[in-house]
């Protein structure tokens, strides 16, 4: 390649050249075969890598560089703004060969260059000034550089792309596993895809998100419960379906997923107000789960439980979501009658669920309320004459637990007929 100091053109001398001299240049480059095997050779010494591309492959690529470059040059294309679909072309056949993007961008640097040698080599025999031979390196050059950025779009696009297909598929299996029997050999199949072993016990998750209304609030509760399940040493997948994301869970040494340590403390950033957990079963057995998880979910909310639970936490609160009867009962038996005391009403409930709360101590009651002790055993005192029911015996304490979980927001002061 000749020195720049050589092709800057001298003052007073006429750099315009012949006007087909490119067109001549290009042709002689287009028709030169020798260009593909000096291209080939050059990447397979200097660029491993390409051994995974065949020649045809490079030969073909070849081909479409220098085409590239003869439309370039003589439709003077603008750089900023011309497409190039020879980057999309080259992005997606290096992919389906496994050539990394850094490779495949090398790559064509190599090949520009070898073009570009030729065509500074036999411009001067083809009659083009010293004025138009930087021309022509100049726009190359400029070439190269809006190549190069174009095959990053594409490759980041196709990344994109192939991220948003594997989360989509990914996803229809998530639903599919959990709300169908499916075919023992798609299971597997499906399982395997997703790193699931074989054998794995799971268990199912249904997640209410903590701002249903949002946009993106199904995205944002999804990275809330990966981020959960890699805190906890767990596996999960999910997917959104309906309000809630859904799921299963597992770990990576074939555990039954789910924690009680960290149950309590995991309120999942703020972003999932409920993760309810489904017994564990076997990979085939997941609609089972899944129904149990939605049963556990009905229940936490209809118990005002928040966080991670399952029915081991729900304990005795499962019942509330099955005997909606039973709660009815209670509510006659503990509730209604406290609407005689008007207004006073208020503060006998708030002095129950203080005594429950604070095991059976009035003193800590009290002090949480606050109020002196006397008056909330007072308060006390009036619920059992309103009721007819001691809140320091046992049956009673049992009853009241479950009413005031079944109905937190009861209030004494509706219509007696909205009990």
């Amino acid at each position: 390649m000749p020195r720049v100091s050589e092709t800057v053109p001298r003052a007073g001398r006429d750099t315009r050249g012949d006007p087909a001299a490119l067109e001549r240049l290009l042709d002689r480059i287009t028709a030169d075969d020798s260009l593909i095997g000096e291209t080939l050779s050059t990447l397979r010494d200097r660029l491993p890598g390409y051994e995974l591309v065949p020649d045809d492959a490079l030969a073909a690529a070849v081909v479409r560089n220098v085409e590239l470059s003869r439309r370039w040059l003589l439709e003077g294309q603008d750089v900023s703004s011309a497409p190039i679909p020879e980057a999309e072309e080259l992005v997606a056949e290096r992919r389906s060969q496994g050539v990394p993007v850094g490779t495949v961008l090398t790559g064509f640097r190599l090949c520009m260059s070898l073009i570009l040698a030729r065509a500074v080599h036999d411009a001067p025999a083809d009659g083009l000034s010293p004025a138009e031979i930087l021309e022509v390196v100049a726009r190359l050059t400029a070439l190269g550089d809006a190549f190069s950025t174009r095959v990053l779009v594409a490759h980041h696009e196709a990344d994109v792309a192939r991220a948003a297909s594997d989360v989509a598929r990914r996803s229809a299996w998530v639903r599919d596993v959990l709300t169908t029997r499916m075919d023992p050999a798609a299971l597997r199949a499906g399982a395997e895809s997703h790193g699931l072993p074989a054998q794995v016990r799971v268990r199912a998750l249904r997640a209410r998100t903590a701002r249903p209304h949002d946009d993106g609030a199904h995205a944002v509760a999804e990275r809330a419960l990966d981020a959960w399940g890699r805190a906890h040493g767990l596996r999960v997948l999910t997917a959104p379906r309906g309000q809630d994301v859904v799921g299963l869970v597992t770990d990576a040494a074939g555990r039954s997923g789910g924690c009680h340590d960290a149950t309590e403390r995991a309120v999942l950033a703020g972003d999932v107000a409920v993760l309810a957990l489904g017994m564990p079963v076997a990979l085939d057995a997941l609609p089972d789960s899944f129904l149990d998880a939605g049963r556990v979910i009905e229940a936490a909310e209809a118990t005002g439980l928040a966080g991670v639970v399952d029915r081991e936490r729900l304990g005795w609160r499962a019942a509330v979501a099955d005997s909606p009867e039973t709660t009815e009962l209670l509510v006659a038996r503990h509730l209604a009658p406290l609407r005689e005391a008007g207004d006073f009403a208020v503060p006998i409930l708030e002095a129950l669920r203080a005594y429950l709360d604070h095991g059976l101590s009035a003193s800590a009651a009290a002090a949480a309320i606050p109020v002196h002790e006397n008056t909330l055993r007072h308060r006390l005192r009036r619920y059992r004459e309103l009721t007819g029911f001691d809140p320091h015996a046992a049956d009673t304490i049992v009853e009241l637990r479950w009413v005031l979980q079944a109905r937190p927001l009861w209030d004494p002061t509706t219509d007696p007929r909205a009990g």
